[in-house]
C-alpha cells in the first residue's frame, strides 16, 4: 500500500509525540529519585516557571548526533546549564563536568 506524504507526516508526528510523552515521565519518575544534576550536583527543579535554581533535562549520554539512542538507557538528567554546556560531547564519566 502506497502511503501519502500528509499520512507519513502526520505518523511521524505522532511517533514525536509519544517519544516526548515517555521522556517526560521517565524524568519525573527520575527527579523523584534525585533531583541533583548528574554532572554539577546541583538541586534542579521540573517547574519551567520557577525563577531559582536550574531547570532539570534529560541529557543523552552519547548524542544523538553521535549516534546515540534516544531512549531511557541513554538518558540522564543534568541541569540546563550542564546540558547545554556538555552538547554534543561524550562524557565517560558522569561524577562530574570539570573536564569540560
Amino acid at each position: 500500500m502506497l502511503m501519502t506524504q500528509s499520512v507519513l507526516e502526520a505518523r511521524t508526528k505522532l511517533r514525536h509525540i509519544m517519544a516526548h510523552k515517555a521522556k517526560t515521565k521517565w524524568k519525573r519518575q527520575e527527579y523523584r529519585k534525585d533531583d541533583t544534576c548528574r554532572y554539577c550536583k546541583k538541586e534542579m527543579h521540573l517547574d519551567t516557571n520557577k525563577k531559582n535554581g536550574s531547570l532539570a533535562t534529560v541529557d543523552h549520554i552519547i548524542p544523538t548526533s553521535k549516534d546515540g539512542l534516544d531512549d531511557q538507557g541513554n538518558w540522564i538528567l543534568a541541569c540546563e546549564a550542564c546540558n547545554s554546556k556538555k552538547a554534543d560531547l561524550i562524557i565517560e564519566d558522569t561524577n562530574g563536568y570539570d573536564h569540560l
